[in-house]
């Protein structure tokens, strides 16, 4: 214990040198094709799946306007021939007409109906019946891979005597691979440990 305390900057030094190697040896390199990332609540995400739903619902709405609530546009004026039937002019004009149209969609049709009576119209109706799509885009997310570090002690134990005694650092890698350096001393002597394990 005495030997490593007396050396631990020269342990430490070597700890942060054999990880900085580690890293710019390009022990985690990215990935070739780069992951879809989102942000939840400001948070990264990876994608790991999409799909889209398409629902469609159905949407029925009817609405009546008054005659006077109908904007009215330019009026045209003709000459009145000298001869004309007046009973039929006045039985034109206290009928009550109503005209209906219909306008069909790409999702359903709407129905305009004008009543028109003394030469104007005395309301409108709209009746609209829809089926309406609503897309849900649902995204499967999982918190991005991220490169970690650990570190600690260890003890070798012989014979039921402590023989050694080590101090490590690990790096795990975005793809669950752990690159460990260590140094510790045995039989009076520093000894250094580099490891590499491997997910199964």
């Amino acid at each position: 214990m005495k030997l490593i305390i007396q050396n631990s900057r020269s342990i430490f030094a070597f700890l942060l040198g054999a990880l900085a190697a580690f890293y710019f040896k390009g022990c985690f390199p990215e990935p070739a094709i780069q992951p879809k990332i989102v942000k939840v609540d400001g948070k990264k995400y990876e994608v790991i799946a999409s799909k889209s739903d398409t629902e469609y619902i159905t949407k029925t709405e009817k609405k009546y306007v008054k005659g006077e609530d109908i904007y009215h546009d330019t009026t045209i004026f003709v000459e009145v021939p000298a001869d004309v039937d007046t009973a039929a002019i006045l039985l034109n004009f206290y009928t009550k007409n109503v005209f209906t149209d219909t306008f069909n969609i790409q999702y359903g049709k709407f129905i305009i109906r004008d009543t028109v009576q003394f030469n104007k119209v005395l309301g409108r109706s709209y009746y609209a019946d829809l089926l309406v799509p609503v897309i849900t885009n649902t995204q499967i997310v999982k918190e991005r891979p991220k490169v970690q570090v650990f570190t600690g002690l260890g003890v070798g134990v012989y014979n039921k005597n402590i023989n050694e005694v080590s101090a490590h650092l690990f790096l795990k890698t975005k793809k669950n691979t752990l690159f460990g350096v260590g140094a510790g001393v045995f039989d009076s002597k520093i000894n250094y440990k580099f490891n590499i394990l491997l997910k199964l």
